[in-house]
This record gives structure tokens, C-alpha cells and sequence, in this order.
């Protein structure tokens, strides 16, 4: 039973530290937004390739590709948005999207390092696409949707290596009118708390304020959702 105690007290401890600090575990993927079929084909990615393409299930589309160095190695990593339709032709429809992150080593093999099953919207409006980027070190994930109402929803995540995890550091939004040209822009820094405000009448900036608060607890790339933003 001492030994027990011994084996399991350590996992207790690195369990309670984890959710005191507000980080979720890499393997938390959303079951219920993907459904259990999606999810463990996700779970079912290869841990290193030679071809980033292996980290696209069989049963995916590859929609959007980027390269950039994401853990300031100097080597070129990728980023994977994919998705997962059912039914055939026009009545085709994506049930899932997924962004997976995979790093490169100096043999050439990429390294899977991150999924994120809830930063990439699923949405049938007209406008509707979704996009990554990579900036400098940062991952970009840029969610379109609307048609006359038009927002633009952008989520900034970046490698912390003392974590080992990709973390949100931002997120912007951009909402429009696209007949009377009116609109508001908010950004907000997570890092800072810096929260910046603009209101947009017949295209022009008319206004901008500036706040300050508290930064919330990190969110990682595994955890964040798209349709939580500045909530």
C-alpha cells in the first residue's frame, strides 16, 4: 500500500499543479465537437513522418498549408488545416475541422506537436473560409464568415518551450457592415491585457479606445475555441 501511496502521489500533485495554472493537457480534444469517430482518427495520427501530408487521415481533406519556424530552431514547420466532410457532390458538408501542427528535424521528419479540434470554424454562409499563417514564430488561424454582416475572427498562438505547448497570445475580430460600411475592430493582447477598440463609419476609423485588464489564464492551442472569443 506504501508503495502505492509512492507511485500515486506524484501523479496527484503533477494533476493539481496543472489545473491550478489553468493549462489543459494536450490530449483533451474535444470528443463531443468532433464526434467519437473524428476524434480518434485525430488520435490515430502518426507521432513523426517524412511527408507531412501522413498527419491528414485518410478519411480528411487537406484545405491549407503553412511554413515557418515555430520553435525558433531555424528549421521550417507546418501547420495543417484539414477537414472531414459527409455525403457526396453538392451535398457534401464539412462535420469537422482540425489544425494540426508538426515540427521538422535536421533528418527531415516532421514531429507532431499539437492539434487544435475547435480553432477552426464550421460555418455554410457564403463568405465562410478559414485559413493559417505562420509569422514570424507566430500561428495565425483566420476564421471568414457572413455575407452582408462579414466578420473576420483571427486567433495568435505561440510555442512556449518551457510548456510544450503552443499558447493563444492574441485575438482580433473584425466585424462590417458590407452594404453601409459601418463596423468595430477589437484586438486583444493576452499576454498584456491590453484591449484596443475601433468604431468604423462608412469605412473610416471614427473612434479608438484603450483598456487594460487582467490577463486570463493562458489557453493552449488544444483547449482554445473559436466561438468563445472575447467572451
Amino acid at each position: 500500500m506504501k508503495g502505492l501511496s509512492k507511485k500515486v502521489a506524484p501523479l496527484l500533485l503533477s494533476l493539481l499543479l496543472g489545473l491550478n495554472t489553468g493549462y489543459a493537457q494536450a490530449e483533451d480534444l474535444g470528443e463531443c465537437d468532433l464526434g467519437l469517430k473524428a476524434y480518434y482518427e485525430l488520435m490515430d495520427l502518426p507521432e513523426k513522418s517524412l511527408d507531412y501530408k501522413a498527419f491528414v487521415p485518410p478519411s480528411w481533406k487537406l484545405q491549407d498549408t503553412a511554413l515557418g519556424d515555430l520553435n525558433k530552431d531555424g528549421l521550417a514547420d507546418v501547420a495543417l488545416l484539414m477537414s472531414k466532410s459527409e455525403g457526396s457532390g453538392c451535398f457534401a458538408e464539412d462535420v469537422a475541422r482540425a489544425v494540426v501542427v508538426a515540427f521538422r528535424d535536421r533528418q527531415g521528419f516532421f514531429h507532431k506537436a499539437a492539434i487544435g479540434d475547435a480553432v477552426a470554424r464550421l460555418d455554410c454562409s457564403m463568405m465562410s473560409n478559414v485559413n493559417v499563417f505562420i509569422e514570424r514564430d507566430t500561428l495565425l488561424v483566420v476564421n471568414q464568415w457572413g455575407e452582408r454582416d462579414y466578420t473576420v475572427e483571427k486567433l495568435r498562438f505561440r510555442y512556449e518551450s518551457k510548456l510544450k505547448h503552443f499558447v493563444m497570445i492574441g485575438q482580433d475580430r473584425s466585424q462590417v457592415d458590407r452594404l453601409t460600411m459601418n463596423g468595430r475592430e477589437e484586438s486583444l493582447n493576452l499576454v498584456t491585457g491590453d484591449r484596443i477598440f475601433e468604431l468604423i463609419k462608412d469605412g473610416d476609423v471614427v473612434s479608438i479606445s484603450k483598456t487594460r485588464t487582467k490577463p486570463k489564464r493562458p489557453v493552449l492551442l488544444e483547449a482554445a475555441v473559436v466561438e468563445e472569443v472575447f467572451e
